[in-house]
């Protein structure tokens, strides 16, 4: 299985895998310099030189999310996976990095088999938003208290829908992940 790896596999010292998809979860030891000026792109780059690790068979699109630095001078650079700009739904992964410039882990969730969906929506946003909001039945929707004078202030409860691609029972399937706010009854 590591065969496929940009790096030395003999200078792992531990590897989790997934059976189920075949790919792995978690990867330590030396995986390689990164070039810490660019610790997104360096992550990127990481996933697209270890395509076949794990499991695409192209590079895989991955949009940056965060970097953090901690107190001992390690950055950890977060990335989430989309298929042609949709976000994977629980598709995210991290690459630390240490002081020197060496990949020392990464950890996280691939999807290879998601590349395959479609990712036009047969539904527009409102729709699945109004689809959504009928599907709870009798309930009375949170009100948006905007300030007109301090904006952003407060909160937007207006409902959001947002395009994903949502691993489901053996396959993924494009969806509308929607956030809908309710007054009454009462919010659990």
């Amino acid at each position: 299985r590591l065969k496929a790896a940009a790096f030395d596999a003999d200078d792992l010292d531990r590897v989790a895998w997934d059976d189920t998809r075949d790919t792995p979860q978690f990867l330590a030891g030396d995986l390689g310099p990164v070039d810490r000026s660019a610790p997104e792109a360096s992550a990127a780059a990481f996933l697209h030189a270890n395509a076949g690790l794990f499991g695409f068979k192209a590079a895989p699109d991955v949009v940056p999310t965060r970097v953090v630095a901690d107190k001992d001078g390690a950055l950890h650079v977060f990335s989430l996976q989309t298929v042609r700009g949709v976000p994977v739904w629980g598709a995210e992964s991290a690459l630390h990095v240490d002081g020197s410039g060496r990949a020392y882990a990464w950890g996280g969730d691939v999807h290879p088999e998601a590349e395959a969906v479609d990712t036009a929506p047969a539904l527009d946003a409102r729709i699945a938003t109004a689809l959504a909001i009928d599907a709870l039945g009798d309930v009375r929707l949170r009100e948006s208290e905007g300030s007109t004078e301090l904006p952003g202030d407060l909160p937007d409860w207006s409902p959001q829908a947002d395009l994903v691609v949502l691993p489901h029972g053996d396959g993924y399937r494009l969806a509308y992940y929607v956030r809908v706010f309710v007054e009454a009854p009462a919010p659990a």
